[in-house]
């Protein structure tokens, strides 16, 4: 009933969260009590095993000697052979200071059982491309030391992005290297809205308007940036896709009303509304209700309406945070997927990389299959060598934004028809075998 309610207000970003639903999504924004480990499983002899393909420093895990790439063999004494992602995860999890033991794989092969002391884990939302040469553990923020260019990662927009954030900067700036500086907003869907403030306040000088919302009556809040830019207009690149929404598209819309950063990528998500949760309470769980929407510096909403066929209503054809002209740069479908397996390798550590002393946008775009982040740092390269921002993308962005998403939405449907055919195919297959059978 309440999702029936819920559907016929027609706002997608509306949204009825079961009890369980509301403690997933309470524990990607809070954290949680567990040991702070990823998990997945992988193909075995005989099935599939749990595998810790990251351990994160500094939480319970790792402490206790887990390292990344264990296979997981029992989980308080049950066998893990053919058990669940979902299932592994549950016993994994506990509440703070009870113990787990762990037998554990080593890619040594040696096996091991680990007594571990499960903690509250937070996990990071700054990263970077690689990690330190010297310590695994730890992210290098220095991409290109002979330009002198960091490279920050946000995955999502929480309670401690700008903190983390901040310290990645007092770091960059504290060895005397960083010139300039990208920062990756892609595939990042948002999260908190003072987060978004909070950053945009390191990057923008006292007193620029950031953003503003506005209810259904019509009454606008304002925010304003209350710091000094720490990086003294050091020159910056953000990076967003089709999937940098909401708080993501705050930050590079307020850096590029005011000038202060240069759009690379494609034209982001386009979510301009803003969400309270509803606690329905009884242990019913919450709705998350959009209850305003938000304006950029420009006093442009960027929210996202439906397209329809032949319209040329303004709304319905210009939406999200594009790319600055000659900078519209997109990664072939086929590569999309072997940029996010290249970064689960450096982050599990499970690739080693001989690293260029002389890092160029070439090299990324061939190993990393990331032309984004190497057009990022070809333009950023060449500013700092000559002063000017060298293109490295095509112009005409609206068009190509708006004809990117129909093809998009093309693919997203041969996709679901793709997986229906299996499917289909499947059940006849079953269906000849019964018939066969008998």
């Amino acid at each position: 009933g309440i999702r029936g309610m819920v559907k016929s207000l027609k706002d997608p970003n509306t949204v009825y969260f079961t009890p369980s639903d509301l403690k997933e999504f309470q524990e990607k924004i809070d954290g949680f009590s567990g040991i702070g480990a990823n998990v997945r499983t992988e193909q075995v002899e005989g099935g599939q095993r749990i595998v810790f393909p990251t351990v994160l420093p500094g939480f319970p895990a790792s402490e206790a000697g887990v390292e990344d790439g264990d296979m997981v063999y029992e989980i308080d004494g049950i066998n893990t052979l053919n058990l669940s992602q979902e299932d592994a995860i549950s016993h994994i999890k506990g509440e703070v200071d009870t113990v787990v033991i762990l037998k554990v794989k080593h890619a040594d092969g040696e096996f091991e059982d680990i007594r571990v002391v499960r903690g509250w884990v937070k996990n990071p939302t700054v990263k970077s491309m690689f990690k330190k040469a010297d310590n695994q553990d730890e992210w290098d923020f220095v991409l290109d030391r002979s330009h002198g260019i960091g490279y920050v990662r946000l995955l999502q927009f929480s309670d401690r992005t700008a903190a983390e954030l901040r310290d990645a900067m007092k770091h960059l700036l504290s060895e005397g290297e960083m010139r300039g500086l990208i920062l990756d907003l892609r595939g990042n869907g948002g999260g908190l809205l003072r987060s978004a403030v909070d950053v945009c306040d390191l990057y923008l000088d006292k007193g620029l308007e950031v953003v503003s919302i506005e209810g259904r009556k019509g009454k606008r809040t304002t925010f304003v940036s209350e710091h000094d830019d720490m990086l003294e207009g050091l020159p910056m690149v953000i990076l967003v896709d089709e999937l940098s929404a909401s708080a993501s598209e705050i930050v590079a819309g307020a850096l590029k009303d005011h000038g202060r950063a240069k759009i690379v990528g494609t034209r982001s998500y386009g979510k301009g509304s803003v969400q309270q949760m509803f606690y329905l309470g009884q242990g019913l769980g919450a709705i998350k209700l959009t209850n305003a929407y938000y304006y950029l510096p420009s006093n442009r909403n960027i929210h996202r309406r439906r397209l329809q066929q032949g319209s040329e209503d303004e709304a319905e054809t210009s939406w999200g945070v594009d790319p600055d002209e000659g900078f519209y740069v997109r990664i072939k479908y086929a590569d999309r997927q072997r940029r996010l397996d290249e970064l689960d390798d450096v982050e599990s550590s499970t690739k080693k990389y001989a690293l260029p002393e002389n890092m160029t946008g070439q090299w990324i775009s061939k190993k990393m299959y990331d032309v984004q982040l190497g057009g990022a740092v070809e333009t950023m390269r060449g500013l700092l060598d000559t002063g000017i921002w060298h293109e490295v993308g095509e112009r005409g962005v609206e068009e190509l934004a708006i004809r990117r998403t129909k093809i998009d939405e093309l693919m997203r449907k041969k996709h679901l028809h793709d997986n229906r055919v299996k499917q289909l195919r499947s059940m006849i297959v079953e269906e000849e075998k019964k018939l066969n059978g008998k």
